[in-house]
């Protein structure tokens, strides 16, 4: 069909989808599709930006700006997310680690407070330590008995074995002042025992006792510098520092308690006056050799001893003096009987001596032995001699006498009555 054209014969009307409208729309199009890609972080193309300088060229041109900003921030905060889930992730790690190492302490401080003595808590004490402080070589010292130096009980890490083996006491500040001490390289603040240039963190924590420092737990962190000003690692931040202070309070406090059970023991089982063993512990001790020798067939003796004319004594030179000449009678009997044998006092001026193993001759002979060394001690009280004291013996022993402990003890008293009976100063077996 022809063209239209006008009444006049003019060139034709242009209608409203001529080529140029159809191109500027297509534009436009294609603008909103680079909008489009930008609004969801995608920059892979452009808006195109023509020769011709108009409106739309200027506007692509202001769309690719913004796409290049837009661009430029959603690089920089996927850095910074990237970063910062890094950040978390390291201190979700480090948490996670600083927590197995308190559950580690924690295990620790159960260990300690069931340790027999000392010995066994610092034992514990060692082989904890290496999962306590994780990264850091250290070592455990203990105190000689001059006090004058410090001798390493167990060491750990890849430096442990390059810490010194003595520490004198003038060569750590934290053994001279009883509290932590800690430096950097060549800082001032470290303890002298410690090479002056050497690098790495250092920590030393007195292990104090009521009061009394008996040993050092010496930690030592490399990190690579003996530059004070230079950062410590991230997997550090202090946690060695808070771990030593709280192991060396638990470590304290349980030898403390330790040392407590003990007194507390020793004074359940001890006589307050002479130190011997008390009439409770000689039940629980027959009791069991009794019981061993039944399984065994050995023998058990029981040496029962009485001092003689004893009220008379008193009644002279008083009770003061008195108690004063059982101490010195269980002193006696505490130097005259085997490690194995258990002297005990019985109540009274009446002394008790288990002695585990030996039949009734044997028995006998130890006991006229110390009848004669008691007979031949020089007394005396507030510089004032006593003379001398005798004493009477009965001896039994099982299973010939009995086989109990309430048996084995009736028959060594009787024995012993027997002896006073018969003239005191001697010694009467059972028959």
């Amino acid at each position: 069909m022809d063209d239209a054209r006008a009444v006049d014969g003019s060139s034709p009307v242009e209608g409203p989808f001529d080529r140029p409208d159809w191109d500027t729309a297509a534009r436009v199009v294609r603008l909103l599709e680079v909008v489009q890609q930008f609004a969801v972080l995608e920059f892979d193309e452009e808006a195109p930006v023509g020769d011709t300088g108009d409106d739309l060229d200027a506007l692509s041109a202001g769309i690719n700006m913004l796409g290049e900003e837009l661009e430029g921030w959603n690089q920089t905060f996927h850095e910074r997310v990237a970063q910062q889930t890094a950040e978390l992730n390291a201190s979700v790690e480090q948490l996670q680690r600083f927590n197995e190492q308190i559950r580690k302490l924690t295990e620790m401080s159960n260990r300690l407070q069931i340790a027999s003595d000392t010995d066994e808590a610092l034992d514990t004490l060692g082989r904890f330590a290496p999962e306590i402080f994780v990264g850091a070589s250290g070592a455990i010292y203990t105190t000689t008995p001059a006090r004058q130096q410090v001798e390493v009980a167990a060491t750990w890490g890849p430096q442990g074995g390059q810490l010194p083996t003595t520490i004198s006491w003038d060569d750590c500040s934290a053994l001279r002042y009883g509290q932590m001490r800690e430096g950097h390289g060549h800082d001032s603040a470290r303890c002298e025992h410690r090479a002056p240039h050497a690098p790495g963190h250092t920590q030393c924590v007195p292990l104090v006792v009521r009061g009394e420092t008996i040993g050092l737990l010496s930690l030592h962190e490399d990190t690579g510098t003996s530059d004070p000003g230079e950062p410590r690692p991230v997997a550090s931040h202090g946690a060695n520092e808070r771990l030593a202070l709280a192991a060396s309070e638990q470590f304290g406090l349980a030898v403390t308690n330790l040392e407590l059970r003990n007194e507390l023991h020793a004074q359940s089982i001890r006589d307050a006056l002479t130190g011997l063993y008390n009439r409770r512990y000689l039940d629980e001790v027959l009791a069991r050799e009794l019981a061993r020798a039944d399984r065994t067939g050995a023998s058990v003796s029981v040496l029962m001893l009485d001092i003689d004319h004893f009220k008379s004594f008193n009644d002279t030179y008083g009770h003061a003096a008195g108690d004063h000449v059982l101490a010195e009678i269980a002193a006696v009997l505490q130097d005259s009987t085997r490690t194995e044998d258990v002297a005990c006092r019985y109540g009274g001026e009446e002394f008790t001596v288990i002695m585990a193993g030996l039949g009734q001759s044997q028995a006998v002979e130890r006991a006229e032995q110390l009848r004669e060394r008691i007979a031949r001690h020089d007394f005396s009280w507030n510089e004032q001699p006593l003379g001398h004291l005798t004493t009477s013996i009965g001896v039994a022993t099982s299973p010939e006498h009995a086989r109990t402990t309430d048996q084995l003890l009736s028959a060594a008293d009787a024995a012993l009555y027997r002896a006073k009976a018969d003239g005191r100063d001697r010694v009467q077996p059972a028959t």
